[in-house]
């Protein structure tokens, strides 16, 4: 009898059926909360960005410090001076309406430094070269050389140097890599290797795939370089893999021109920068 008068209570309890409203109340607190946080942080996103469009303006602008700050102030208070980027969609000083300041004092000395070097011709003589110590190759085909007043790109397909799924040079190939070391050696620019495969996966228990094999590949050439009097500081050993392709991997031509090695004589450092950005517009297009 105990049992089931304890029982009926039970079921009777008004509490009981009105403690949902305890977790409804709840949830509805925290939905509040978290759309009173969202638009703090959409106001504090707004008023940054104001913030950073302001800074950028003053810094690319050349004008005395006090009137800077002067119109900083202004700009402040009244919100009307004209933004490098305007945020509310309207016209900006990259429109064109307005006529950009000078670049970044960095920026500007590299390319002055670049344009100088483009209208010496450092790199003719390197050109003359490295085609004398490559000849025998060139005869051979499979060897390409490119060249820009910024730099020199020797691109050399990978069955002239390895066998296939191996990254040692092949012996009959060696001199002629040396002799190529001896001329780079003479001359002060930074030398840059790339390593570049098909998209066939390799099967070999030394590479588990066609990044190690590409950067092995690249490393060798770079080494041999070392050994015959290249200064290692000079250089770099990039692998690409397959994901940089020149031709069509579905017929063995396209794969055959996918399996390369590049070399990389740099002007300068910074004219690496500018082949990156070359070779990224060449991909997205």
């Amino acid at each position: 009898m105990a049992r089931k008068y304890r029982k009926r209570h039970m079921e009777q309890d008004p509490d009981i059926h009105e403690r949902w409203m305890v977790s409804y109340a709840d949830f509805i607190t925290l939905l509040f909360a978290f759309f009173v946080v969202m638009y703090a942080i959409s106001i504090s996103k707004e008023g940054t960005l104001s913030v950073v469009s302001d800074s950028i303006e003053r810094a690319f602008t050349p004008q005395d410090r006090s009137k800077a700050t002067s119109e900083a102030d202004a700009t402040s208070s009244t919100g009307n001076a004209p933004s490098l980027i305007d945020l509310n969609g309207g016209e900006g000083v990259l429109d064109g309406h307005e006529s950009p300041s000078p670049p970044v004092p960095e920026i500007s000395e590299s390319m002055a430094k670049l344009q100088e070097l483009a209208t010496q011709g450092v790199m003719k003589p390197v050109v003359d070269e490295v085609e004398k110590a490559l000849e025998s190759l060139i005869e051979e085909g499979g060897v390409n050389i490119s060249s820009d007043d910024l730099w020199v790109q020797i691109d050399i397909e990978s069955n002239l140097l390895f066998e296939s799924g191996l990254a040692q040079l092949n012996n009959n190939v060696t001199s002629t890599m040396r002799s190529l070391a001896r001329v780079l050696e003479q001359f002060p620019h930074n030398i840059q290797v790339e390593g570049y495969t098909d998209n066939i996966p390799i099967q070999n228990e030394i590479y588990p795939s066609n990044w190690e094999l590409s950067a092995a590949r690249s490393a060798s050439v770079v080494h041999l370089f070392a050994q015959n009097g290249v200064d290692p500081r000079r250089m770099s050993a990039v692998g690409f893999g397959e994901f940089r392709p020149v031709a069509g991997n579905d017929t063995p031509q396209g794969r055959a021109k996918n399996r390369r090695v590049v070399i990389v004589v740099l002007a300068d450092q910074q004219a690496g920068r500018l082949i990156d950005l070359q070779q990224q517009l060449q991909l997205n297009d």
